[in-house]
């Protein structure tokens, strides 16, 4: 296995630093949109509290992130806790405008060879679908 670094377009959020920050550190924040997303065929469920996201995937089980550390206004970093394969996410934060932050995700995975040609460019693809969702949140009525 070989650790593997995938990094996510820089996205614009139109919203200032400590705002965007006070979000995102915190998962429950999330739940009402997390309500309104239906089941797929990967995922059967999501539940959020302050600390984690857990994510009831039908492939792997309850696949949970956690956090281990916040650097406010700049970064939340998160641990798989129980995956098959170890995760680390970062959410970089950096204010460009008095109303504006530029945020982008980086996920460290130890992945098997075999895994990362197969499913590589699947991965960094759905790290850029949520990064691109990031702009989009409505960050004041989630605060």
């Amino acid at each position: 296995m070989s650790e593997t670094t995938y990094t996510s377009k820089i996205e614009r959020v139109n919203h200032a630093d400590n705002v965007v920050y006070g979000v995102l550190s915190q998962p429950n924040k999330l739940q009402p949109l997390v309500a309104a997303v239906p089941d797929n065929e990967y995922i059967d469920g999501i539940e959020l509290d302050h600390d984690t996201i857990n994510l009831k995937t039908k492939q792997f089980g309850n696949v949970v992130m956690r956090i281990v550390e916040r650097e406010e206004n700049k970064t939340v970093k998160f641990a798989s806790d129980n995956s098959p394969i170890p995760v680390n996410l970062w959410i970089q934060f950096k204010p460009t405008q008095a109303d504006q932050t530029a945020v982008r995700l980086t996920l460290r995975a130890d992945i098997p060879m075999m895994v990362k040609m197969m499913f590589g460019s699947k991965i960094e693809e759905a790290l850029n679908k949520v990064a691109s969702a990031l702009p989009m949140l409505p960050y004041q009525s989630l605060a």
